[in-house]
């Protein structure tokens, strides 16, 4: 008996991509036997506006650090969930967490090719005259997990999404964020 395969189109590299109401994904140009087509970071939250989340940052590659920066222009990033220390899932935490402040999630430390990519940052920067990037948190948050996938690395995270409690306090964020501005137009309006 054959086995049925799914495959996917190559996806576009440095686009955002809607997958679902409150998912977006954007592709790294890192393709490989391990990769497939390359690594899907992932951005969960509103398409506009609001606080997200992004699920593995990705490889520290300039290109796919300035697209994911960009799919996230103008929204909070709030969380950068780690699922496990790979090279191609979590060495752009650093450059991330520089550009949004957002704190990250995982469970245990970089491996070795992580580590020489911050190195890398931190050179880079001071070679321009700028404040090098601070390191990932000094100590490891943990998220709630659910047991690790059977086969695929130690230190996985993972946490089970549960899109209407997502999609519930992206609704109370605007809410809360109408009222301040309803009160900032009141207050202006009783001034003049």
């Amino acid at each position: 008996m054959a086995i049925d395969h799914l495959f996917e189109d190559k996806p576009p590299y440095g686009v955002t991509e809607q997958v679902s109401p409150l998912v977006r994904r954007v592709m790294a140009e890192n393709p490989s036997v391990f990769t497939y087509y390359g690594t899907g970071t992932f951005i969960v939250g509103p398409p506009e506006g609001g606080t997200v989340a992004i699920i593995d940052p990705g490889p520290d590659e300039d290109d796919h650090i300035e697209a994911l920066l960009k799919a996230v222009d103008g929204q909070k990033v709030s969380h950068l969930l780690i699922t496990h220390t790979h090279p191609d899932h979590s060495p752009a935490a650093a450059a991330v967490k520089e550009a949004t402040g957002a704190s990250t999630f995982g469970f245990g430390t970089h491996p070795e090719l992580a580590i020489k990519a911050y190195e890398k940052r931190v050179a880079k920067a001071i070679e321009e005259g700028k404040d090098p990037p601070q390191d990932a948190d000094s100590e490891p948050r943990f998220i709630e997990r659910v047991p690790p996938p059977i086969n695929h690395v130690e230190r996985h995270v993972m946490k089970m999404i549960d899109a209407a409690e997502i999609e519930e306090e992206a609704q109370e964020e605007a809410s809360q964020e109408n009222e301040e501005k309803k009160g900032i137009e009141e207050k202006g309006s009783k001034a003049e």
